[in-house]
């Protein structure tokens, strides 16, 4: 289970040297880089060079992601903008047994990683 905390609570984690390895700021994936001693998105760019993060944001929401989650596979049947159950259209069904497949290899590996 993923957890979530403000921006302002996350900077008082990296300042306590208890920074978690990797957060969901918005649509971002970010990833702790200790030599940096910052969180950086898959660009290599400081999460805390944002302008709109640290000035206008600190009580903005940040999700911890959690070393031990797997990659969900997709559900045919999903919930639609107004609440209801819906299901993905007929002529979708073979990319998503794709994308599942796909889900299943990669958690697959990972497993694999950390056993080692």
């Amino acid at each position: 289970m993923n957890k979530t905390i403000t921006i302002y609570e996350l900077l008082g984690l990296v300042k306590d040297g208890k920074a978690p390895d990797k957060i969901k700021y918005d649509y971002y994936y970010c990833y702790y880089n200790k030599e940096k001693n910052e969180y950086v998105d898959y660009a290599g760019v400081s999460i805390f060079a944002w302008d709109y993060v640290v000035m206008n944001s600190l009580n903005n929401t940040v999700e911890i992601i959690e070393d031990n989650d797997k990659l969900e596979k997709i559900d045919y049947k999903y919930k639609n903008t107004y609440g209801n159950i819906s299901q993905h259209r007929k002529s979708e069904e073979p990319l998503i047994d794709t994308i599942n497949k796909i889900i299943d290899h990669i958690n697959k590996i990972e497993e694999k990683l950390d056993e080692k």
